[in-house]
């Protein structure tokens, strides 16, 4: 007896492929919010002097950094999430508070 067996085709492997990556929102939104959005505000920060033009800002923004980065060896994605983006925030902050000259009022 000769049996056929199928291959399964392209498009159940694509759709296979969409569910995974649909199903992994939580790390997906991690990677780009927080790995990529908030070490790069953190990056530009540090480059415009803000350790020492903006002392407050800088340390949140690091704090919370490396909180989100904690939460997320947890697999707690939402939290960690909420973290980078607060990171993120304070980091743009101390950007703009070294940009500023150092007489001027900040609001």
């Amino acid at each position: 007896m000769n049996v056929k067996v199928e291959r399964p085709s392209r498009a159940l492997g694509a759709a296979l492929a969409l569910l995974t990556l649909v199903g992994g929102c939580g790390p997906a939104g991690y990677y780009a919010g927080v790995t990529r959005e908030a070490t790069r505000a953190v990056i530009e920060a540090r480059a415009h002097g803000a350790p020492k033009l903006a002392p407050f800002e800088w340390t949140s923004a690091m704090l919370y950094l490396e909180r989100a980065r904690e939460l997320a060896g947890y697999a707690r994605w939402q939290e960690a999430l909420a973290l980078g983006r607060r990171a993120a925030a304070l980091a743009r902050a101390a950007t703009e508070r070294t940009r500023k000259p150092l007489g001027e009022p900040t609001p």
